[in-house]
């Protein structure tokens, strides 16, 4: 699924944090490069823009740019859309992608009403929807 991205966060030793806030009424989106080197700040924000957002964050590289809003626009998006479906308009996903052992490692965050669960590994679209199928 996503290629050059993992090579990215690799060389900038990083990881990408997606999250969407159900709770918040503006800048739903939070969408953040986070160095692993506390001597660097992180790049990004909140938002109501996400793929603006990514745009000016990967401006500099329009192949990862194209992979990265790619993957938000056809697993990240329709992903949050199932689990407002599910859990309501007022729940919280966030996904957390970082490089480990040459594969990309997800960990998922879902916070509803009645409680939170999360979980990692490496197929995101499985991961999402076993912790859909769960009771949370």
């Amino acid at each position: 699924m996503l290629k050059i991205l993992p090579a990215f966060l690799v060389e900038n030793n990083a990881k990408l944090l997606i999250k969407y806030d159900g709770e918040r009424i503006i800048k739903q989106y939070t969408i953040r490069i986070l160095f692993n080197d506390l001597n660097f700040s992180s790049l990004g924000k909140d938002t109501d823009s996400p793929y603006s957002l990514l745009s000016d964050i990967f401006k500099e590289n329009k192949k990862i740019l194209d992979e990265v809003l790619n993957f938000f626009s056809n697993e990240i998006m329709p992903s949050i859309e199932n689990t407002k479906d599910k859990f309501g308009d007022k729940c919280i996903m966030s996904v957390l992608l970082e490089e480990r052992n040459n594969n990309i490692i997800y960990t998922l965050h879902i916070q509803t009403v009645k409680g939170t669960k999360h979980d990692c590994g490496i197929n995101y679209i499985e991961l999402h929807n076993k912790m859909l199928m769960e009771e949370i």
